[in-house]
């Protein structure tokens, strides 16, 4: 698989990592054991955004995995910046072994 990721992808991933302050408050808010399904639920909201963004079934699962991953590392306290998230997850996908 080559980069999933173009210019316009980039700005729907910038735009949700954007959003990461709002999930994270709302989830940290909720009682940890409520952790897993808040992020089941974003996640699936992550996938159902990438995809009526253009991106393919599997482009949105596999993209929408490395987000949850993020998300989860700034719920443990990374404190990286959004431009570092978004190359983060840029480098995932670049990464990734051809199909």
């Amino acid at each position: 698989m080559s980069n999933l990721m173009g210019s316009i992808d980039d700005r729907v991933i910038e735009r949700i990592v954007q959003g990461f302050p709002t999930v994270t408050s709302v989830i940290e808010d909720a009682p940890p054991e409520k952790w897993r399904v808040a992020l089941e639920a974003a996640e699936a909201s992550y996938i159902g955004t990438l995809q009526s963004s253009g991106f393919s079934d599997a482009a949105s699962q596999v993209l929408a995995a490395s987000i949850i991953r993020r998300l989860k590392g700034q719920l443990a306290g990374d404190e990286l910046s959004d431009d570092e998230i978004v190359d983060k997850i840029r480098s995932e996908q670049v990464s990734m072994p051809s199909a």
